[in-house]
């Protein structure tokens, strides 16, 4: 993924397979296909058939729209469908060279990474309560018929996008790799945080210990943070509401600094005094997604440092952890 100009991720797959099921019909369905892994436990098997002519467009078939993952083997000829998606967390993946899992759910990926979330600025839609959202996967059924807006898709002429993104893989948080968190302004990719996300969760990913590259170095994994965190924080008395923080000492809103944080509400305390010049105005602009350009952006009206900026999208994308391919 560039660090200058983003280029244009509309479900772009590692391979993909597009054909025609049942001419009644015509439904298109198009798998994601990965060559030398299979499925080894962990899946609930649906169907299996064996055939010395087994082709992945016939696997593909029998998958049809309702299993989650199917993986054929190119030497015994046998097809497997199963309930589950690859990345399950439940689900463990073996390299085999024989094999090709695929399954038939569209991802908006750019190369290996896959987008799980997005968050759109000012659309007045809390993005915490989105993230937490179990059960919301926009991505089940994306493609021509998807009432899903192709602007909230995009990191390019996204200006009519009304509404978040939200990934079944945040419910099924698993086999991740790496976590790439990273902020859009006018069309193009302006700040990022590549994290490690090997044993994680859909929260605890987001550490400055994790941090594997950034334009926030070297300053976001040694300075004094206060609770870095994704939930951060809503106040009883309402009179804040800050997630996916990255904030330093609360020394009082005119002399604070921050790496990044999202004002998740139509108020803020700081913000609606006029404390924070560059923080816009909550009650009609939420949710606020402020980064800064690079080290410490300054919050407040005592310019210790440059000032935080305002992004217009706020992505998080995730990087899988494919079994080592076998010689």
């Amino acid at each position: 993924m560039s660090n200058t100009k983003c280029r244009f991720p509309m479900c772009v797959f590692l391979w993909t397979l597009t054909f025609f099921l049942c001419r009644a019909t015509v439904d298109t369905l198009q798998f994601t296909l990965r060559k030398g892994v299979r499925i080894s436990s962990g899946a609930t098997e649906i169907r299996q058939m064996e055939r010395a002519e087994m082709t992945l467009s016939l696997c593909a078939a029998l998958c049809g729209v309702t299993c989650g993952t199917f993986h054929v083997s190119h030497t015994t000829g046998v097809c497997v469908t199963f309930t589950e998606k690859f990345f399950n967390k439940n689900v463990r993946l073996a390299s085999d060279p024989g094999w090709t899992i695929g399954y038939n759910r569209f991802l908006v990926t750019d190369g290996d990474w896959v987008l799980a979330f997005r968050a759109q600025a000012g659309i007045e839609v809390r993005v915490y309560e989105t993230w937490v959202s179990d059960g919301t996967h926009h991505d089940s059924h994306l493609g021509d018929s998807s009432d899903f807006p192709q602007a909230c898709l995009r990191l390019v002429d996204y200006e009519s996008c009304d509404r978040h993104f939200r990934s079944e893989i945040l419910d099924s948080w698993g086999k991740i790799l790496e976590v790439r968190f990273s902020f859009i302004k006018a069309n193009a990719e302006v700040a990022y945080v590549v994290f490690n996300g090997t044993g994680t969760d859909r929260e605890s990913w987001f550490r400055p210990t994790r941090i594997l590259s950034s334009t926030w170095l070297p300053g976001v994994t040694t300075d004094s943070l206060t609770r870095p965190e994704i939930k951060g924080y809503c106040s009883s008395s309402a009179s804040t509401c800050r997630r996916f923080k990255l904030y330093g000492p609360v020394t009082g809103c005119a002399t604070e600094w921050a790496y990044t944080l999202t004002i998740d509400a139509p108020y803020d305390k700081c913000a609606d005094d006029a404390s924070w010049p560059h923080a816009g105005n909550p009650e009609k602009d939420f949710p606020i997604f402020l980064y800064s350009a690079s080290g410490r952006g300054g919050l407040g009206s005592d310019k210790e440092y440059p000032f935080m900026q305002r992004a217009d999208v706020m992505a998080v994308w995730v990087k899988f952890a494919w079994p080592r391919a076998r010689m």
